[in-house]
């Protein structure tokens, strides 16, 4: 004889159950970052930014998920949780490029930063770095480097006086949007987050530099440049400026400036500055429509 089907009251019952134990756990978590909070300095939000760390849980999370709670849910879920950790330790807000009436960097700002982060929009990519260097705001969202690309605001950064001391200079620290999938306006775009904070190890990097040479042909060879070194160059975009030529490279793997093979790659012939750099991008699964 078979038991009797658990009733949908008692189902609903231990939904509840769970929701309760979720929720006094958020509260914990909530407790924990706090004391985290205590035990670091920080200063206006760039000590709280951890983009590797952050980098680290999801990947994590989304290698040890099972079952048929959407992957894209999950990820979801744990960016409004650390999201709401960075701004409970110390002020956080975005400045966005967003070109009228064009909202896909503000989606992206959105969906990575939070539903409740505070974001501004600028009208050029240059006065949103401009946000972020001053404190005004902790990261500016940017559009990816690319040859086609209308503005050059990476050519300012990297060109840009090395700033005196101790004091940081703007970098960038992600790739949006981070879970590879975007929807909406954002759909198809791809940007960069441009904060003081430092670049940090994830496990799995890119690392950006940007060269700069006596003309624009003068790393016209590039890709086999670097090879040669043992070093894959993911992206390469070339600009003028003025006399100079700037090449900017992505390349695999947490890099610093003081590598050896940058140099032997550019084979002396100009100036590096590095940009930082950004955990790789993992892909979520796309939610699927009603059939």
């Amino acid at each position: 004889m078979e038991p009797p089907a658990v009733s949908l009251a008692e189902l609903r019952r231990q939904l509840d159950e769970i929701d309760d134990r979720i929720h006094d756990l958020i509260m914990r978590r909530a407790d924990i970052v706090a004391e985290v909070s205590q035990a670091k300095e920080h200063s206006r939000g760039r000590g709280v930014l951890r983009p590797g760390r952050e980098a680290q849980i999801l990947r994590r999370l989304v290698a040890r998920h099972q079952g048929v709670f959407p992957v894209a849910s999950l990820v979801r879920i744990w960016r409004e949780l650390i999201s709401a950790s960075v701004a409970q330790q110390a002020y956080f807000a975005a400045a966005v490029f967003r070109p009228e009436p064009d909202p896909g960097y503000w989606d992206l700002a959105r969906e990575q930063f939070g539903i409740h982060a505070p974001i501004v929009a600028h009208t050029t990519p240059e006065a949103a770095i401009a946000a972020a260097r001053s404190g005004e705001a902790t990261v500016a969202v940017v559009p990816l480097p690319a040859d086609e690309e209308d503005h050059d605001w990476w050519v300012q950064l990297a060109l840009a006086p090395v700033p005196a001391g101790d004091e940081p200079a703007p970098q960038i620290i992600w790739h949006l949007p981070f879970t590879g999938y975007s929807s909406g306006p954002s759909a198809g775009l791809e940007a960069v987050v441009v904060s003081l904070t430092p670049q940090e190890e994830s496990g799995d990097d890119r690392s950006i530099f940007v060269f700069e040479i006596d003309a624009a042909g003068g790393l016209a060879d590039l890709d086999a440049a670097f090879r040669a070194q043992g070093l894959e160059v993911r992206r390469q975009v070339h600009r003028e400026a003025g006399e100079k030529g700037l090449a900017l490279v992505v390349l695999d793997g947490y890099i610093g400036a003081q590598d050896p093979r940058l140099a032997a790659a550019a084979g002396g012939s100009g100036r590096l500055h590095g940009l930082g750099g950004y955990p790789v991008p993992f892909a979520v699964d796309r939610p699927r429509a009603k059939e």
